[in-house]
């Protein structure tokens, strides 16, 4: 049994990523539930724009000088049989959709060409961000109604992708890796780009965040005290 749940784990590895899209919008309306709690005036409009600009000034300046390398001097900074099909190759794509990075839209826009495939998440994140902003705040003043909400977002949006995979022959990402898969970085690859690298494909964590954080503040204003329990293992 041991040795088929570390399969089960190795082989959806993948899916890991989900926890950081859950923390991401989790700590983003915990913060601003604790400014509710705190009877701060919290404008909707002026809050979203601060809040996304902070955003993109702390996430872009790396994030651009990174796609601006790989555009430019990527290529001339090695050589051998497979560079030029491995590297010049990507960098020729980074200089077709370098600005769809600076837009955050590298993982929706000419979603078949890869340019630095790992950056998939910044784009779904900085998404994902700006719609669990906006949703928090029309939230803003229906504490429980948000809870309904978010509960009936979630699992529509789990129906939505089940249906899409089903309807699609959509496979989990593990059988996605395919050494011809790797090698042509997941091009004409519908389950990557759908399931994994869009916004769509994560919505569900990003929403499942949102709804601990609503509901962790909904405990807090029923003053339901938590108990804080210490987990030890001795093996």
């Amino acid at each position: 049994m041991r040795g088929s749940i570390d399969v089960i784990l190795m082989t959806n590895s993948t899916l890991v990523v989900q926890i950081f899209f859950i923390m991401s919008s989790f700590l983003l309306a915990h913060k601003l539930l604790q400014q509710r709690r705190r009877g701060d005036h919290v404008p909707p409009f002026s809050t979203f724009m601060d809040t996304m600009f902070n955003r993109i000034i702390r996430v872009s300046p790396s994030y651009w000088v990174v796609v601006w390398f790989a555009a430019s001097w990527w290529q001339r900074t090695g050589r051998g049989p497979l560079w030029a099909p491995m590297v010049a190759s990507e960098a020729a794509v980074c200089r077709r959709k370098w600005w769809t990075h600076l837009l955050y839209l590298n993982n929706i826009l000419y979603a078949d060409d890869k340019c630095l495939i790992q950056t998939w998440y910044l784009a779904a994140d900085m998404q994902l961000y700006a719609v669990c902003l906006a949703l928090t705040l029309m939230l803003w003043r229906w504490r429980r109604a948000a809870v309904v909400v978010l509960t009936a977002l979630l699992v529509g949006s789990m129906a939505l992708l089940f249906g899409l995979a089903y309807s699609w022959n959509l496979v989990p990402t593990y059988v996605m890796h395919r050494p011809e898969s790797v090698w042509l970085a997941y091009r004409d690859e519908p389950s990557f780009n759908v399931l994994y690298q869009s916004p769509l494909g994560n919505v569900p964590g990003a929403l499942a965040g949102l709804l601990l954080a609503h509901l962790h503040h909904m405990l807090l204003d029923l003053d339901v005290q938590l108990p804080r329990y210490k987990v030890s293992n001795s093996y």
